[in-house]
């Protein structure tokens, strides 16, 4: 199930002086299986769900609406324009969809993500796609094409969490291997800091 209010009233005290508590003010119960991820707009709460859904909530207009994707939901994403969901599943694919009427503009691989939840995002000017991969890569696509830029070993195992900036160039890689990596720019194979190795 995927609750409104993450936080709780059983929080640590010093969480609740810096005014974090509330109560739960409502549940949506039609996952039928783990909730593995979620994203908040201005409008509306996406929950992508091991049952192979994408459930868009939408606040506004009290309704929901689902997309249906055969392999488990592991990353959701809005563009930063609002225009475009991305999604990733465990079939080694990631797909960008028209938010509003559901159509497959691009789909994404040649990256490997059938066993673990690996997060996908856009870079803060929606031109490029980035994903981790269970080979220890990131992966950038552009955006409209689809076309895998290139692939650079950036961790010793699996890279589980990608996020990119919301408006420079840069994108951190957090893995399995337990290092998180900073990357100054798309096209940099370097990441800013080499002292953790």
């Amino acid at each position: 199930c995927v609750c409104v209010c993450v936080l709780t009233r059983s929080l640590p005290k010093s969480l609740v002086h810096l005014g974090f508590p509330c109560e739960r003010n409502q549940t949506f119960t039609e996952a039928r299986d783990s909730v593995h991820t979620v994203f908040v707009s201005e409008n509306a709460i996406y929950a992508g769900s091991v049952d192979g859904y994408v459930r868009c909530y939408d606040i506004r207009m009290g309704r929901m609406v689902t997309d249906f994707f055969g392999d488990p939901v592991t990353s959701v994403n809005l563009s930063h324009d609002d225009n475009c969901l991305l999604v990733s599943t465990l079939d080694n694919t990631i797909r960008l969809l028209d938010k509003d009427s559901g159509q497959l503009l691009a789909d994404y691989t040649g990256h490997k993500n059938t066993d673990f939840k690996i997060d996908s995002a856009l870079a803060y000017n929606d031109q490029y796609v980035i994903s981790g991969s269970e080979t220890g890569e990131i992966c950038f696509w552009e955006l409209v094409e689809g076309k895998l830029l290139f692939q650079n070993k950036a961790h010793t195992e699996t890279v589980c969490s990608i996020s990119a900036h919301p408006k420079l160039h840069c994108v951190l890689s957090a893995s399995v291997d337990g290092h998180v990596k900073v990357w100054k720019r798309p096209g940099d194979v370097q990441p800013a800091d080499d002292d953790d190795e």
